[in-house]
C-alpha cells in the first residue's frame, strides 16, 4: 500500500514473501479487498508458504519454527555469518520460541498485553523476558503493543526477568546488529 501510494516510496527491486501456510490465500483477499491501491507499479511480488523448515538465501541461513497464535503460525531465524536474528511474530509461550531465540543478537518478541490481560496466545513482558534469559537472548527488542500498553511499565517488568538490554520497537528505527 505505502509503495502505491506514498511518493517517497519508490521501489524497482522485486520483492519475495516468505510466510506461512495459507499466506497466499491471504494475500489474495487483500488484493481483492482493496483492488489496485496494493498493486505493485515497478516490481513484482513472489510468494512462497513453509511450514517449520530450515532454507538459505544467498549467505543467509533461515529456519523457521511453529510458534503459538493460530495453526499457521510461524516465527524466523536469521543466521549471518557469526550474527542471529530472531522473530516470534504473535505467540503464546513455548520451547519452541526458545529455540528460536536461542543464542540470538536480537531477538524480535511481541509483547502484546500487560500479564493481567494476557492469554495464552500472545506474550506479557513477564513471558518475553522469561524467553529471553532462557535464550541467553543478547538484545530483546518489544514489539506488537496493544494500546492498553502506552503507559504500561514494559521494560522495568522484562527486566524483573531478563538481564540482558530490552528496547520498546519504534517505528523505521534501524536495529544494527
Amino acid at each position: 500500500f505505502a509503495y502505491h501510494n506514498d511518493p517517497d516510496c519508490d521501489r524497482k527491486k522485486n520483492l519475495q514473501i516468505i510466510g506461512p501456510i495459507g499466506f497466499k490465500n491471504y494475500y489474495k483477499g487483500l488484493k481483492k479487498l482493496y483492488g489496485d491501491s496494493i498493486k505493485p507499479k515497478n516490481y513484482e511480488i513472489t510468494i512462497s508458504e513453509v511450514e517449520q523448515s530450515s532454507f538459505d538465501i544467498n549467505d543467509i541461513k533461515i529456519k523457521t519454527y511453529k510458534t503459538y497464535h493460530t495453526e499457521e503460525s510461524i516465527g524466523f531465524r536469521f543466521e549471518y555469518k557469526d550474527k542471529i536474528l530472531a522473530v516470534s511474530g504473535d505467540t503464546g509461550y513455548h520451547k519452541n520460541v526458545i529455540e528460536l531465540c536461542e543464542r540470538a543478537d536480537l531477538a524480535v518478541l511481541e509483547c502484546s498485553l500487560p500479564e493481567y490481560q494476557c492469554g495464552e496466545y500472545h506474550l506479557n513482558p513477564m513471558a518475553s523476558g522469561q524467553i529471553a534469559e532462557k535464550a541467553q537472548v543478547k538484545k530483546l527488542l518489544l514489539t506488537h503493543l496493544y494500546p492498553v500498553m502506552e503507559n504500561y511499565p514494559i521494560v522495568d517488568k522484562c527486566k524483573k526477568y531478563f538481564s540482558g538490554e530490552v528496547e520498546v520497537a519504534i517505528n523505521f528505527k534501524e536495529y544494527i546488529i
